[in-house]
């Protein structure tokens, strides 16, 4: 019988999701516990019979293979001090739209058995696709992810344009050059290295940056 706690038995994306809203949940000053991740249908079966047909109250309206937990695309967090694990609804109701905004499906929205402990993704795959056979795929993303991702790409871009730039800056003459350069563009010309065509030097920014380097390191001595 399998009743993990553990997010690493999760599917990846699941998990790393996981761990990224237990990081913003804490970041707010809140210690957060992880009660439940992957089940087995011999676990969600015990559950299923709690509150019918055995003691206890009703927890769980999923019977076996139809709990996003048996697949690793669910985990249950709590409130990681002892009296307050699961009666601040202040901590789940933030941690239900921090995971809302992460992509996550919250267990808090769930209209027959309202679950805040839970989230759960499947990228729209439902417990009917599951039973038949589908799968979210191995390298599957959140689009929580997804979005860095296009932050980082746009602040690479953004990096690409600047270098751009600055490769398309042209000095011409020593005066247009900066001082930082001024006395090795200076050296160059006096000795005849650097002479440029009709149009003047044509330094680009690079250009110069390497031609100051080697100055510095004594190539031109």
């Amino acid at each position: 019988m399998i009743n993990s706690r553990d997010i690493n038995d999760l599917h990846p994306c699941v998990r790393r999701g996981a761990a990224e809203l237990v990081a913003r949940i804490s970041a707010h000053g809140h210690p957060v516990g992880i009660s439940s991740t992957l089940r087995d249908n011999v676990f969600q079966a015990q559950l299923y019979a709690q509150g019918r047909t055995a003691p206890g109250a009703v927890v769980t309206n999923a019977k076996p293979g139809h709990s996003m937990h048996n697949y690793g695309l669910a985990f249950d967090i709590f409130k990681n001090i002892r009296g307050q694990e699961w009666s601040d609804s202040g901590f789940f109701n933030l941690a239900g739209r921090l995971g809302q905004e992460m992509g996550f499906v919250w267990g808090g929205t769930f209209r027959n058995l309202v679950d805040k402990p839970h989230f759960e993704y499947t990228a729209g795959l439902r417990i009917a696709d599951l039973l038949a056979g589908k799968r979210l795929p191995a390298d599957a993303r959140m689009p929580w992810e997804l979005e860095l991702r296009e932050e980082e790409e746009e602040m690479t871009q953004e990096a690409f344009v600047k270098m751009l730039a600055a490769a398309q800056v042209i000095y011409s003459t020593l005066d247009e050059v900066p001082e930082w350069g001024k006395d090795t563009v200076a050296k160059l010309m006096e000795r005849g290295l650097l002479k440029g065509d009709g149009s003047g030097l044509r330094l680009t920014e690079e250009m110069l940056r390497v031609f100051v380097i080697n100055d510095r390191a004594g190539l031109y001595r």
